[in-house]
């Protein structure tokens, strides 16, 4: 799915989660697919956004993938700061996460158990 480059792009991804995963680890899909994308609109600033959700058996997918091809960064965020903390979630709450660099930007993806 294309998402445009909006700041209610974040939100339009929860809802897609919730549609696809109707249950399962929903709040925990749809709280990662929005600071994946939210990532994707605050540091970069060309091309579409996009969303793939996965299923497969046991094992829930999401890839947000944008045309920027620097890989994202855990930051270290000081108590006092307002961000800095999405990537520190998804390696919290995912079961895994990676990043894969394409030819045309990268795809950044987590994994849940169902």
């Amino acid at each position: 799915m294309e998402l445009p480059r909006s700041p209610d792009s974040p939100a339009y991804a929860r809802r897609l989660v919730r549609e696809r995963l109707g249950r399962g680890p929903t709040d925990e899909a749809e709280l990662l697919a929005s600071e994946l994308v939210t990532n994707a609109l605050v540091h970069t600033d060309r091309g579409p956004i996009r969303m793939a959700i996965e299923v497969d058996g046991g094992v829930v997918r999401v890839e947000v993938r944008d045309a920027d091809p620097r890989p994202p960064e855990l930051a270290d965020p000081a108590p006092e700061d307002e961000h800095g903390r999405g990537l520190a979630l998804v390696e919290a709450l995912s079961e895994r996460w990676g990043v894969d660099r394409r030819p045309d930007g990268k795809v950044v993806w987590f994994e849940l158990s169902r």
